[in-house]
Parts: C-alpha cells; structure tokens; sequence
C-alpha cells in the first residue's frame, strides 16, 4: 500500500512539475527568419523561438491559436513542438492560414481601422505526458492580454 501511495505521488509530481514548465514557456519571434506567403493558400508561413525559464525540460506537440473578430475566426496559427531543454531556447516552425474571405472584409473593408476590443485569440496546447497521457491547455486572451504575453 504504501509502495502504491509513493508511485502515485511520485508520478503526480512529475506531471505537476511537467505541466508548469509548458505553462512558463515565453515564445518570441525568431531574429532574421524567413517569413513566405503561399498566395495560393493564404497561408503564412514562420518560425518562432519558443524559451523555457525553467530548469526542468519539457515539451508540447502543437499550439493552435485562434484570431477571432467579432467571435467569427479570421485565422489559425499552427505551432508545431518538439522537446525544449532547461533554460535555453528553441526555434519551431509554424503557418498561420487565413480564414474566410468575408470575415476578413467585415474585419478589415469597411474603410476604417478596426476597434482592438473586437479581437480574441484562443490558444490551445496539445501535449502528451510521460509520452502518452493526452493533456490540453485552453486559454482565450484579447487583444491586449495576447500582445502583452506573446508581442515583441
């Protein structure tokens, strides 16, 4: 029983301590990277440096982020993961594909500079613990919040 009680703790704090390195992740823009637009699918193409602060390792499979205006979906960031060290950066790959041609006109045709307020952006996390328990993290962010967390 007690060999039961200590697995369990242990394995509970792995996943915790797990956990609060992906949350601590800060991501960055990449300096001097290679930025394309894909016309045909309009789709943009990136990378970003993605640091973990922590001394504890980690890693996520994928980040999805959602732009929505006025709660309709302009368009999806992809982030493609992979295994961060302790205190260093990495750089990933990632496409941000845009959405619906009439969202992006209600957004942005009307002649005048759309209100930041009408912006959000949901952000999901996909990552598997121990290397097979499915985790997500889900947070929506405004404008302002996502800018102060993710901006330059």
């Amino acid at each position: 029983m007690i060999a039961t009680i200590v697995f369990v703790g242990l394995i509970s704090t792995i996943i915790g301590i797990d956990l609060y390195a992906t949350q601590s992740l800060e991501l960055q823009p990449t300096q001097n990277a290679n930025t394309s637009f894909d016309y045909s699918t309009l789709t943009i193409h990136f990378q970003l440096s993605i640091y973990n602060p922590t001394v504890i390792p980690t890693s996520f499979d994928v980040i999805y982020a959602d732009m929505l205006y006025k709660s309709k979906t302009i368009g999806t960031a992809t982030i493609y993961g992979e295994s961060l060290p302790p205190s260093s950066y990495t750089d990933v790959s990632g496409k941000f594909e845009l959405g619906s041609v009439s969202v992006l006109m209600q957004a942005f045709g009307g002649g005048g500079t759309p209100d930041q307020k009408d912006f959000n952006v949901n952000v999901k996390l996909e990552k598997r613990i121990l290397g097979f328990i499915p985790f997500t993290y889900e947070r929506s962010y405004s404008m302002d919040e996502f800018i102060e967390n993710f901006g330059p």
